[in-house]
């Protein structure tokens, strides 16, 4: 099982035990993709779909391609033409998404000599442009600048500005 970020590319699933169908005649595969919070109770559970092209012993999902918590496993079978029956051999694996958001709420205009409070949300670490590491940073600009806020969750970031304008 692994965890990615939204957008981001996940390892190459593969299996550590090798394919046999006791046949003689080699392994043909065919890999099942299921989205939910848990894996299906079966292969035939509604939902679960044959990815298309994915015939190797491994699958690599593409970069982007899995959204929300993603369940993978490999099926095989016995490589004959009259063979359409694929047994699932390996437990299905997963691949979870963590989302992470940032923003920040504040006044946007203060008088000159004054100050605001910036706060920043979204959960997890926070790294401002100004080097403080709290949710919240009070500032008092001399002049109309822009604050950049870094939220850390989970190995995953995002990143919000907001513009303070000063007025005389």
């Amino acid at each position: 099982n692994q965890s990615i970020c939204t957008s981001g590319d996940p390892a190459i699933i593969n299996s550590l035990t090798a394919a046999t169908t006791g046949q003689g005649t080699g392994v043909k595969y065919i890999w099942l993709r299921f989205v939910g919070a848990s894996a299906p109770a079966s292969s035939t559970t509604s939902g679960v779909t044959t990815i298309s092209g994915a015939t190797g012993a491994t699958y690599d999902p593409p970069a982007g391609s899995v959204t929300a918590k993603t369940w993978f496993r490999r099926c095989s079978a016995p490589n004959s033409a009259s063979c359409t029956v694929y047994n699932g051999e390996t437990s299905w694996v997963s691949v979870d998404v963590t989302s992470v958001s940032a923003s920040i709420a504040g006044t946007t205009a203060i008088c000159s000599g004054g100050s605001t409070t910036l706060t920043a949300s979204g959960g997890g670490t926070y790294v401002w442009s100004t080097g403080a590491t709290t949710a919240a940073v009070t500032v008092n600009p001399t002049a109309n600048t822009t604050y950049t806020v870094t939220v850390t969750n989970g190995g995953c970031t995002a990143t919000a500005t907001r513009a303070v304008t000063v007025g005389t």
